[in-house]
């Protein structure tokens, strides 16, 4: 059975989802059991565990009563991905810069009387620009949430006091 494009997205689509079964899938979109193998054959269902989040996350989003409450946790969401959005942005064109292996810098000359020519060169990166990359990069990894801000280090300090016992015999007389 020759399906148009569109109908082949979907039904791959409908598999990523881990919620259907190819047994299910052929009855919903009306094809043959050999026919949807063929088409989802060496396809995941790599969308299952975005289904189970957007789950839990519109379940949570029914149990907000508040609507004011809502459009706060609404807000905090919209501002969360931006963020992301533009930490990712940030990091491509770091990612760039540093293929490129080059820097720009600006240099001024004296023209006399007052008037100076700026002028753009190009130089191989510095140390400086190496060390600024890795801040950059550091800051963006957690923001990203991707390492935390200090290591995830459990230092244990077992302080015990212990007591020595002296056996004091004191004797009057």
């Amino acid at each position: 059975m020759a399906f148009s494009t569109r109908k082949k997205n979907v039904i791959i689509a409908d598999w990523k989802t881990g919620a259907f079964t190819k047994k299910e899938l052929e009855k919903k979109h009306k094809t043959t059991f050999k026919t949807l193998a063929k088409l989802l054959d060496g396809i995941s269902a790599d969308n299952a565990d975005a289904v189970v989040v957007l789950h839990e996350a519109e379940m949570i989003r029914n149990s907000i009563k508040n609507p004011v409450e809502l459009k706060a946790v609404e807000n905090v969401v919209k501002h969360s991905l931006k963020v992301t959005n533009m930490t990712t942005k940030v990091l491509d064109k770091l990612d760039a810069y540093l293929d490129k292996g080059k820097a720009q810098k600006v240099v001024t000359e004296g023209m006399g009387m007052g008037a100076s020519k700026a002028t753009v060169i190009e130089t191989d990166l510095q140390a400086k620009d190496f060390k600024d990359a890795i801040e950059t990069i550091d800051k963006a990894s957690i923001t990203l949430n991707v390492n935390e801000r200090h290591a995830n280090s459990k230092v244990e300090v077992n302080n015990q006091n212990q007591q020595i016992n002296n056996n004091l015999k004191v004797e009057w007389k």
